[in-house]
């Protein structure tokens, strides 16, 4: 749970440092069937998105020197595990999460996201850990196979 405050922490104050919003990235969350859960967890994605979109990107780009590379995002929204998708893909997000970690993950799949667009990596390089450390701190999720990128 401490982790997921970290990761509060981490969105209020990059909401706090931006200047103001140059651009939204629009998601268009959808769940994958028409199950009641799965819609309501579709439509808590998308409040959690309105309200933080422009922190969360800014944050993103700020921490990154990265420009996020895409102005559109799709996001199934079904119970398996998160993935950033990117290209055709769609994000998929897990509908059970209750909303702190949905934040979280959002945030985390986003980063994944951003960096898919590094050509050279090392090796060794475990994406990870190109995260701020509040973020990094969601790795147990991802040992826990919450996260299949």
């Amino acid at each position: 749970m401490k982790q997921l405050l970290w990761i509060g922490i981490l969105i209020i104050a990059a909401g706090f440092e931006a200047a103001g919003a140059n651009r939204k990235v629009t998601i268009t969350f959808v769940p994958q069937e028409n199950k009641p859960e799965w819609v309501t967890a579709a439509e808590e994605y998308n409040v959690i998105w309105t309200a933080e979109a422009d922190h969360v990107i800014d944050g993103l780009e700020r921490v990154s020197h990265l420009h996020f590379p895409e102005d559109k995002v799709k996001a199934e929204i079904y119970e398996g595990a998160s993935f950033s998708g990117g290209g055709n893909r769609p994000m998929l997000l897990r509908a059970s999460y209750p909303m702190e970690i949905k934040k979280a993950t959002l945030v985390h799949e986003l980063g994944h996201r951003m960096n898919a667009q590094l050509r050279k990596r090392p090796a060794d390089l475990d994406e990870h850990r190109l995260f701020p450390v509040p973020i990094r701190r969601v790795d147990g999720f991802v040992r826990a196979g919450v996260c299949r990128s």
